[in-house]
């Protein structure tokens, strides 16, 4: 990274193809099996701390360089990285995830080392009974800053040795406060830091029992601090000031570190005054989202009430969405910098879970109560579409009615033919026909058959009467009146079912609605590992 800084891409594209050349013969140098290209070969993985900080000129070189020479080694594809980053990465950073990583990149939260896991990596490093709170407390439980503590620790035991072993006519150490021991001076370094100090706040620089140890004796020296309300202390300025040159002097690293707890401690503080309230956003930083019913679940009734009361009171640190309570991502940040100087990030682990529990078991109710939601939207569409069929059939029939009764055709009177018989045709026949048997030699064949057709009209002959005809099926019968009330009834049916069609769909609409909050609800888990 040294050297890829102070390569111009723009002047010398050869100097970083060079580099870039060197780097790759130098680890093919130094590991022989990486130009074993079967799948026996070693996997390669790249970590890279601080993807956030990492200048563009590094990041140019590294994806126009250094990768197309990887790519040529054959080394693409069995290569892995690890990036770090304190925030997420944009700019420069995300370019370089792109490029390595692509669209499979697999972000995981990472927690600061724990007073057990620092003593663990103290040990592996030849530190035969480290302590590992006090491991914790100067490195914050960051892997790189408690590195550089163990190489320094390693690294000077000689000059440690010595100056525990200085005899008294010798000159006071350096480290060491004119007319203090070397341990009262620790003592007013961690008061140092903090204007007012109490054995709680103390504890920020080192392990609760040296923490009280300090604290008591700096109040009952003195001369050397003045009492504050709430049981607190406040070095004086003269002293206070001598500690905090010699310290930043002596020991400038863990000085910046102890510069930087007491500067998280003060923001938390400042933001968050009173001292019984801070519970209240300590609990909730434990959140990505929160609502009333997951406080009462895991607070209880009372308490819940409480917090959601403080929340309403103080809309510059929370966001509401649809009933979903956020912290605001400052002041998240700011509750999680001071929980975890406060070595309070261990006792979440088990809230964390009654959140994760909590969340599974809402989404579960979600899930359930929005399919009962979606089985009740596709009755009523259900319902409105029949409500429209038997609409548009009354309406049909409500026309048929008003036609039948309107038609003109229906008071017309009509030609009724009946076929009856008739005496005296059937008499002139059957006289005919005997006069023509009994006159035939007079009388010719005709008159016979004219004698039979006459008989025929006697038995069949048709009878003509005029009357008004019945109206169509359905309406026999009616009068005017009867027609009016039938219309009505139908009007009446028709507008009822229109009402009822209406009030569905509001209720759809509504439905729709609770859909989305349910939706919204399932968006935003309690816990963003979720």
């Amino acid at each position: 990274q040294r050297e890829a800084a102070k390569i111009d891409s723009e002047q010398d594209v050869s100097l970083g193809e060079s580099l870039a050349e060197d780097w790759v013969a130098q680890l093919q140098a130094a590991l022989p099996e990486v130009k074993d290209q079967t799948d026996d070969g070693p996997l390669l993985i790249f970590a890279i701390d601080d993807v956030d900080k990492i200048p563009p000129a590094v990041v140019d070189w590294f994806t126009n360089h250094l990768l197309p020479k990887w790519e040529e080694a054959g080394l693409t594809e069995r290569t892995r990285y690890i990036f770090a980053s304190q925030t997420k990465p944009d700019g420069p950073g995300t370019r370089l995830l792109d490029a390595t990583c692509g669209l499979r990149v697999i972000e995981m939260p990472l927690r600061s080392l724990r007073s057990n896991e620092c003593t663990e990596l103290a040990q592996f490093l030849g530190d035969v009974s480290p302590d590992g709170e006090n491991l914790r407390t100067l490195s914050g439980g960051h892997p790189g800053r408690l590195l550089q503590i163990l190489h320094r620790a390693v690294a000077l035991p000689l000059e440690q040795e010595e100056s525990a072993n200085q005899v008294e006519d010798e000159p006071a150490s350096e480290n060491i406060l004119d007319g203090f021991t070397a341990e009262e001076t620790e003592h007013l370094f961690r008061a140092a830091y903090l204007p007012e100090a109490t054995k709680e706040t103390l504890a920020l620089f080192c392990v609760p029992r040296q923490a009280s140890l300090a604290f008591y004796w700096i109040r009952n020296a003195g001369n050397l601090a003045d009492d504050r309300p709430g049981n607190a202390i406040a070095l004086r300025e003269e002293i206070r000031s001598r500690a905090l040159s010699l310290h930043g002097s002596t020991r400038p690293e863990e000085a910046s570190e102890w510069k930087q707890r007491a500067e998280y401690h003060l923001n938390f503080t400042k933001t968050f005054p009173n001292p019984r309230d801070h519970w209240i956003p300590l609990r909730l930083s434990a959140f990505r989202c929160f609502d009333k019913r997951v406080l009462k679940k895991l607070f209880g009734e009372e308490e819940a009430e409480g917090i959601m009361s403080y929340v309403g009171g103080n809309p510059d640190f929370f966001e509401e969405n649809s009933g979903t309570f956020q912290m605001l991502h400052e002041t998240l940040g700011l509750v999680r910098r001071y929980k975890e100087v406060m070595r309070m990030n261990e006792e979440d682990d088990e809230l964390v879970s009654q959140i994760a529990e909590a969340w599974i078991e809402h989404k579960e109710e979600t899930e359930s109560r929005r399919a009962r939601l979606e089985g009740e939207r596709d009755d009523m569409k259900k319902e409105i579409n029949g409500a429209a069929r038997e609409m548009l059939n009354l309406d049909e029939l409500k026309g048929k009615l008003l036609k039948s009764f309107l038609n003109p055709n229906r008071l017309k009177p009509h030609r009724i033919i009946n076929f009856k018989g008739s005496s005296v045709l059937l008499l002139l026949g059957l006289l005919t026909i005997g006069l023509s048997i009994g006159f035939r030699d007079m009388l010719e064949p005709y008159h016979a058959l004219a004698g039979i057709l006459l008989t025929l009209f006697g038995f069949f002959w048709p009878m003509t009467n005029w009357s008004n005809s019945p109206s169509i099926k359905g309406s026999e019968g009616m009068d005017r009146f009867a027609v009016e009330t039938q219309q009505r009834m139908l009007k009446r049916r028709i507008m009822g079912l229109k009402t009822r069609a209406n009030f569905l769909k509001s209720s759809i609409e509504t439905i729709n609605e609770t859909i989305e909050e349910v939706d919204g609800e399932l968006r935003e888990p309690y816990l963003a590992e979720i």
